[in-house]
């Protein structure tokens, strides 16, 4: 045999040598010298009995010490390295490191399959390819319809939306099934190509589709949950963004289209409130002395004399068409509910009080955490923003929000559950953007029979 001839290696040795982890060399490697570490404390504790027992002089303890905190110190290092490198695909931020930082090849954080994003009807939503070079890239094929609810996975700019929030899922580091602590194993054992676990959203595609368009050039939000289930059907916020084309710019966009506004847009919320104040007035009327009728007139209410007074909207629709309006007159809460009146529900926010309603923000989900579910262990926490501050003696700025405005915000998913509380009989079911076997109860919001009130005149209001 000539010496420059190269040795032929069976095919199937060549197969074996490429599939081997070459993490578990190094972990072997660390293995072996925590041994070495190992062996040496107890040669040492091995010589401090000798000395002993020879009535030699036996060494300090310090120095016995010392030899134990320095071998558990590198025992630690050592296992928390080899755990990152054994299993630093379950963490989420390890992997971006990896992913933006790392320049060897191969990088598993760059090549590993996250799961598919699917919608209630099995349409891809979010999906990793191969591409013709082998690398791992990210499509998002519903592009601007659910780029706020989607998200992003990003090298640079990280994680956001379900890509977030479901991560542990999709990158297979999840365990809540038998199907995923075998992908788990899987993932585990070998890194050559690491894989996911798939998510099927609760969204409808074509919903989501035809909400984003009836939105126009509007910047806003538009969300539709099953009152029943909890599933959120429709989550569309404008202006959006292609999730497959991300720049700085779009970090930088005074337009902020990167915002979701359907879960952190902040509106006042105008007429919609009036649902709130409604149910604080029909839970509060001990006395009768809160449903009542108000005198409603053309000029208007203010409480306090020299402020411009609130009117509805019917006066300024009849300026605009040089027409006179005479105003509602004397009426109650379901004609003043039906016709959205303003001047109605000022007085009632005046009389009910500010204590009244500051003492009752938390049930009005004010600062409160909502958690939607993922999946069994992985959830979206939306905080609802604070009630304003309120002076004891601003009764303009108590009859202003008690039609939805002045420093009132709130955002579009405030509103939707307070909305499905009242459409299911007082009861807010556990929000969900994932398909829902078993329906949870998050709350009570308010008594069946007051819902029942609430709901009858909402339907008054679109006869």
């Amino acid at each position: 045999m000539k010496l420059n001839q190269p040795i032929a290696i069976p095919e199937n040795i060549l197969n074996i040598i490429r599939s081997f982890n070459p993490t578990y060399l190094i972990i072997f490697s660390k293995l072996a010298f925590l041994f070495f570490l190992i062996n040496i404390v107890r040669i040492i504790l091995k010589y401090h009995e000798e000395a002993q027992i020879t009535y030699l002089a036996p060494p300090k303890k310090l120095h016995l010490v010392y030899s134990i905190i320095i071998t558990l110190g590198f025992a630690s290092l050592l296992i928390y390295q080899s755990t990152w490198q054994l299993a630093g695909f379950t963490n989420p931020r390890f992997m971006a490191f990896i992913s933006a930082h790392d320049k060897r090849k191969p990088n598993i954080a760059r090549n590993y399959l996250r799961g598919t994003i699917y919608d209630r009807k099995r349409k891809v939503l979010a999906i990793s390819k191969i591409d013709s070079k082998g690398r791992v890239k990210r499509y998002y094929p519903a592009s601007y319809y659910t780029a706020h609810l989607i998200g992003y996975c990003h090298p640079i700019k990280g994680l956001d939306g379900i890509e977030k929030y479901g991560n542990r899922t999709l990158t297979g580091a999840s365990l809540n099934n038998k199907f995923e602590f075998i992908t788990f194993l899987i993932n585990l054992i070998s890194h050559s190509r690491l894989r996911g676990n798939s998510l099927t959203l609760s969204i409808d595609l074509e919903l989501q589709k035809y909400a984003y368009k009836l939105l126009g050039k509007n910047k806003g939000a538009i969300m539709v949950m099953n009152v029943h289930t909890g599933e959120i059907l429709i989550c569309v916020s404008k202006p959006s963004y292609n999730p497959n084309y991300l720049s700085n710019k779009l970090f930088k966009n005074p337009n902020a289209p990167l915002l979701n506004r359907a879960f952190y847009g902040y509106y006042p919320p105008g007429s919609v409130f009036k649902i709130a104040m409604t149910l604080l007035a029909l839970e509060n009327d001990h006395n009768h002395d809160l449903v009542r009728k108000f005198t409603c007139t053309a000029e208007g209410y203010t409480p306090i004399k020299g402020e411009k007074p609130i009117r509805d909207h019917e006066y300024y629709e009849a300026i605009k068409n040089k027409r006179k309006w005479k105003g509602h007159g004397k009426i109650g809460l379901i004609d003043a509910f039906a016709y959205s009146c303003n001047t109605y529900f000022a007085q009632l926010g005046v009389i009910m009080g500010r204590d009244l309603l500051l003492n009752n923000t938390k049930h009005l989900l004010f600062d409160t955490i909502i958690p939607i579910r993922i999946t069994n262990r992985e959830y979206m926490k939306v905080r609802i923003n604070k009630f304003p501050e309120l002076g004891k003696r601003d009764l303009m700025e108590l009859a202003r929000r008690s039609i939805g405005q002045g420093e009132l915000l709130v955002c579009p998913f405030h509103i939707l559950l307070l909305s499905a509380a009242i459409a299911n009989d007082g009861i807010l079911i556990q929000p969900s953007l994932t398909i829902v076997d078993n329906p949870q109860i998050l709350l009570k919001l308010t008594e069946p029979s007051i819902a029942k009130k609430i709901r009858n005149m909402m339907k008054i209001t679109m006869i």
